[in-house]
């Protein structure tokens, strides 16, 4: 009985890393600019996109 907590404990570890992973992933690829252009114009003063 001990083994199979063992075992379903290992799974959890396994979920939780490959989650954190996805999300890192997943948050680099939506707030990341997709092109010069667009990080161009993210930096420029002009843009009202970019703040302020």
């Amino acid at each position: 009985m001990k083994k199979l907590f063992g075992i379903i404990n290992g799974y959890f570890m396994i979920e939780i890393i490959l989650g954190i992973f996805v999300i890192i992933v997943v948050g680099f690829y939506l707030f990341r600019p997709t092109s010069k252009q667009e990080e161009k114009d993210l930096k420029s003063k002009n843009n009202w996109r970019g703040g302020f």
